[in-house]
């Protein structure tokens, strides 16, 4: 992963997608298919670190700069090229942008999708890349569900994801949701129920869905187990201030505390309630272990 600052110049031949790739859904991929169909290239992407989140109506992400650096092979891309999003960037007319980012590049091909905007006031369009690059601009339409004719975008999968509608979020993400943090201290309110959970503080302001359970599975020393996660405030025991992340790791007893992990999420399996006891807050957990274990093992 390459810092791309002001007047950069190297001499690797690239094929350059642009954009800000939150989440490398569907749609992203599309664009990523079109570079791998480039030989002899550098297959490269241009993305930005701190993007003004207000442009997907939130202030969390689906990914970080290390995610996509962490899953790019997947996608067969070779190389990670990012600018710092900052007020004098932010300022930048699309000429400008070109002149100080794009043209000290060696760069065969730009592919962008077809509702990419940039620059100033978001001034620069896809007819303004072909009038300021010369070469070849291969231009992406969007991805639309036919499901549903809901255009596959990050923040449509934002909105899906805070809706708790994980399945149809995975399918636009065309992978499962995922977040990373490591183990932390809570109440041992689990072990108290008999379901001992992992507590986790996430890396970074993810988007994370409403609160309930959910099947998940969480990753660890490079190994994988089912789960059963809680997001939410205990309203049965001791009600917290703010929601927490609590996950019951299947079959499993180690010690973990202050370990990095990485959670996806599989399916909503039910929203958080108050029951009337203990008890049959726990008889409700059983049940939904049971599910879990039954339909996603």
């Amino acid at each position: 992963m390459i810092e791309l600052t002001k007047n950069f110049i190297d001499n690797k031949k690239r094929v350059l997608a642009i954009g800000n790739f939150d989440g490398f859904h569907r749609g992203h991929q599309m664009l990523f298919s079109s570079l791998n169909s480039f030989k002899n290239c550098v297959k490269t992407i241009l993305t930005f670190e701190n993007l003004d989140k207000s442009y997907h109506n939130t202030n969390k992400i689906l990914m970080t700069l290390k995610d996509k650096e962490d899953i790019k092979e997947k996608y067969n891309i070779d190389e990670i090229l990012y600018i710092r999003f900052t007020n004098e960037f932010k300022n930048l007319t699309p000429e400008e942008f070109f002149e100080y980012y794009i043209n000290n590049l060696n760069i065969d091909a730009i592919i962008v999708g077809n509702d990419f905007r940039f620059g100033k006031n978001l001034s620069g369009n896809v007819e303004t890349i072909k009038k300021l690059f010369k070469k070849q601009v291969i231009v992406i339409n969007l991805l639309i569900d036919n499901t549903d004719q809901q255009k596959i975008s990050t923040t449509n999968i934002i909105k899906l994801i805070k809706d708790s509608n994980i399945k149809k979020a995975n399918y636009y993400l065309n992978r499962e949701y995922a977040v990373n943090g490591k183990i932390i201290y809570g109440l041992q309110n689990g072990h108290r129920l008999g379901f001992p959970t992992a507590n986790i503080k996430l890396s970074t302001e993810y988007v994370l869905p409403g609160n309930g359970v959910y099947a998940t599975k969480i990753k660890f020393r490079d190994k994988t187990y089912l789960s059963m996660t809680n997001i939410g405030r205990h309203p049965t025991l001791d009600e917290l201030e703010s929601e927490s992340i609590e996950t019951n790791i299947f079959d499993f007893k180690e010690d973990i505390y202050d370990e990095k992990v990485e959670l996806f999420f599989l399916d909503f399996i039910r929203p958080e309630r108050k029951y009337s006891s203990k008890e049959e807050l726990i008889q409700q957990l059983t049940r939904d272990r049971e599910y879990i274990i039954n339909n996603y093992n």
